[in-house]
């Protein structure tokens, strides 16, 4: 439907719909494209030990398609955290050198099988989402000095350093 077509978006958007991509039409005309997804299920699973090896695999493909524009790969959320009960999803926190120039990787992202995102209600934020409904990655990625790393960070280091908490 056309991208500033509020009733049509509205009523998608009610329905379950989400918004896939945004692509131009004839005469720079904007067509919002949306999908319908089946509900998620969302288990949460005992820890993994592996969860740690997904992250450097998935850390080193990503370096590649991001290359000198990544200063650091942070692995965050629950597969984080040793002993924890997760989602098996695992979270990564991307700092770049600048948050504007994200975008320019989404179709190498689509090739890695990523959903680009955009900000996804979160400001100074890039999102990306991989595997669908059942999902395998998030990637956060926040340019440097931005204050989430910090704050998603500490909270990591410190359920790491607090087991008792984390249980």
């Amino acid at each position: 439907t056309a991208e500033n077509n509020i009733p049509a978006v509205s009523l998608y958007t009610q329905a379950g719909f989400q918004k896939a991509e945004t692509v131009k039409a004839a005469q720079g005309l904007l067509l919002s494209v949306f999908h319908l997804y089946p509900k998620r299920k969302v288990e949460v699973i005992l820890y993994n030990e592996k969860w740690a090896e997904c992250f450097d695999e998935e850390k080193e493909r990503l370096k590649l398609v991001f290359g000198s524009e990544i200063i650091a790969v942070h692995h965050i959320g629950s597969t984080s955290i040793p002993n924890m009960a997760a989602k098996p999803i695992i979270d990564m926190l991307i700092e770049v050198r600048s948050i504007e120039v994200v975008s320019q990787f989404d179709e190498q992202m689509k090739a890695n099988g990523y959903i680009p995102k955009g900000e996804n209600g979160i400001a100074g934020r890039r999102y990306f989402q991989k595997g669908g409904n059942k999902r395998t990655h998030h990637v956060h990625m926040y340019e440097q000095g931005n204050p989430a790393i910090e704050r998603h960070l500490l909270f990591r280091d410190y359920l790491r350093a607090h087991p008792n908490i984390a249980k």
